[in-house]
């Protein structure tokens, strides 16, 4: 295990490339309506969700993060997948993440990044790695950024705009649940997300049902 303060495995940084060969997309969301929606959609104190204008739109007034999850019966039979998702904030923080979900833990591999070109991979565990990168010339500032979690072979590789940017084992044994991950007091625009499985599973079926709100504390 090792933390921000720790030094990193060269073998973390070694480069893959962003391929969807052998995947197929078995959900995709593109936000043409809230009734098409698989993310969850709510006005309360704390949370606006909402569809406007081809875009899931956030808003997160909690004073902690925000995940903003889905899940989908069967994906933890999933050996290999591709969470991807097109979004921008001006926020501190702003990613996706993806893992399991249970009343007892949540169990989720993220990736978050700023607008001044850092990243920051970690768990929600918060008893696992941590890890904070900065100058990743693959971030867009102010702009629309896709990010990616590929978990392939036990290993989970993170992308930004489709360029390899690091990689870990796989903390998560099962991967049931997607979603966005939002800072304090932040908004986020989503314009669209997918996920993909591996060619060889094609065949296996999937149900997706929106989870409620929950913010969670970052270690």
């Amino acid at each position: 295990l090792f933390t921000q303060s720790a030094d990193i495995p060269e073998w973390s940084k070694t480069s893959k490339d962003y391929d969807l060969t052998d995947y197929v997309c078995i959900l995709d969301d593109e936000f043409n309506s809230e009734d098409e929606c698989n993310y969850p959609i709510t006005s309360s104190t704390n949370v606006v969700a909402k569809v406007v204008d081809g875009k899931y739109c956030v808003e997160n007034n909690y004073s902690v993060f925000l995940p903003v999850r889905i899940s989908m019966s069967g994906a933890e039979d999933y050996d290999n997948f591709i969470y991807e998702v097109n979004l921008s904030s001006e926020a501190d923080m702003y990613g996706i993440l993806a893992g399991n979900v249970t009343d007892e833990v949540k169990d989720m591999d993220y990736i978050l990044i700023n607008n001044s070109q850092n990243i920051f991979v970690g768990n929600l565990s918060g008893i696992t790695w941590s890890v904070s990168l900065s100058d990743i010339e693959s971030i867009l500032p102010n702009k629309t950024n896709k990010l990616s979690i590929l978990k392939e072979n036990g290993v989970i590789y993170f992308f930004i705009n489709e360029t390899f940017v690091y990689k870990e084992f796989a903390i998560a044994q099962k991967h049931n649940s997607f979603g966005f991950f939002m800072s304090p007091q932040s908004t986020l625009s989503v314009e669209d997300a997918k996920v993909y499985i591996n060619e060889s599973n094609r065949t296996m079926t999937k149900g997706v049902v929106m989870c409620p709100f929950e913010s969670v504390e970052l270690n």
